[in-house]
């Protein structure tokens, strides 16, 4: 059996919050597809997918540093995942659909 794929979150500092950053972590937690963990806060092992939550499009906590935290990002900038407006309410399975991806894109 192979391993779940570690899903990290981080948040931005919510200065600017157009959306409910908690709200669409605790959804994101309650959609996560199947051989998926979800893990907040850093930790011994770099991250197979990492979720930037930024309440606004300013998503000032992109960083270089923030990248080597995970192999790869989804980023949520207030009502926006990767470049794609999303009403809120679908955010995170908006989340959920891009980490099935990953994992479908893996089998193949």
């Amino acid at each position: 059996m192979e391993a779940a794929k570690i899903v990290g979150i981080k948040y931005c500092g919510g200065c600017n919050p157009r959306i409910d950053r908690s709200r669409v972590a605790e959804e994101i937690g309650a959609c996560l597809p199947e051989g998926f963990q979800l893990v907040q806060g850093k930790g011994p092992v770099v991250w197979d997918v990492g979720i930037l939550i930024c309440g606004c499009a300013v998503a000032c906590a992109d960083s270089c540093e923030l990248k080597s935290l995970a192999r790869g990002w989804i980023r949520v900038c207030g009502p926006v995942v990767d470049h794609e407006e999303v009403v809120e309410g679908r955010i995170a399975r908006a989340i959920a659909e891009k980490l099935s991806k990953i994992a479908l894109d893996e089998c193949l």
